[in-house]
C-alpha cells in the first residue's frame, strides 16, 4: 500500500487515543494529521495542505478502524 494521510478534525476536549490506538494496530504506511483550529471545514483544508500522502483519508475524532479498513486504497 502506498502512503496514507489520515486527517482528523477534532473537537477542543475531544479524546482521540482510541482511533489512534485502533489506528495503530489496523493500519500501515501512515501519517496523522490532527487539527483543532477553526471549524470543520478549515481544519480538513489545513491537513490536506499538511499532508505528505499518495491519498488522503478524512476521521472523525470517534471513528474506529477495523482491519483491512485501507485495504482497497
Amino acid at each position: 500500500m502506498k502512503y496514507l494521510s489520515i486527517i482528523v478534525p477534532i473537537r477542543k476536549g475531544n479524546d482521540v487515543s482510541t482511533l489512534l490506538k485502533s489506528l495503530d494496530e489496523n493500519t500501515s504506511n501512515y501519517e496523522v494529521i490532527i487539527e483543532d483550529e477553526g471549524g470543520f471545514a478549515e481544519a480538513i483544508n489545513n491537513g490536506i495542505e499538511k499532508s505528505k500522502g499518495d491519498y488522503v483519508a478524512l476521521l472523525h475524532d470517534d471513528n474506529l478502524v477495523t482491519p483491512g479498513w485501507a485495504d482497497e486504497l
